[in-house]
């Protein structure tokens, strides 16, 4: 059975996870530009949003294509050209909606004994490399 739907596939993911004993948390909604607002707004029992991640092409502030900062980011990748809607946009347009959803974040460290810009490091969230 294929599932097409960005918003069935998120609902079935939550629904395993409340089967399971716990709660679901949809991480990093911006990468590739994944997951809607829209898309949220439809799945049930979902009521935690990753606001903020560490990893730097996951796109949490939002993409525009017609920023230098974003553009450095994907050094080396095809640049994308539409802008992409931050995490707390979507946030923000989820509670508008009359959504109780509350925001986490993670710092999505992948690598510790390497600091470079593109990777992933311990502590890269407060360290006035975003916005």
């Amino acid at each position: 059975m294929t599932i097409k739907s960005t918003s069935k596939i998120i609902q079935n993911h939550v629904h395993g996870t409340q089967n399971a004993g716990s709660q679901a948390i949809l991480n990093h909604p911006n990468y590739h530009a994944a997951v809607s607002a829209d898309d949220m707004h439809k799945v049930k029992g979902l009521y935690m949003l990753e606001l903020l991640n560490g990893h730097p092409t996951v796109f949490s502030y939002g993409y525009d294509p017609n920023k230098t900062w974003d553009q450095l980011l994907l050094k080396g990748k095809k640049p994308r050209k539409y802008k992409i809607q931050s995490t707390e946009e979507i946030w923000d347009e989820l509670l508008s909606k009359g959504r109780k959803i509350y925001g986490v974040s993670s710092g999505d460290t992948h690598k510790l004994k390497t600091r470079k810009p593109k990777d992933s490091n311990p502590a890269r969230l407060g360290d006035g490399q975003f916005k």
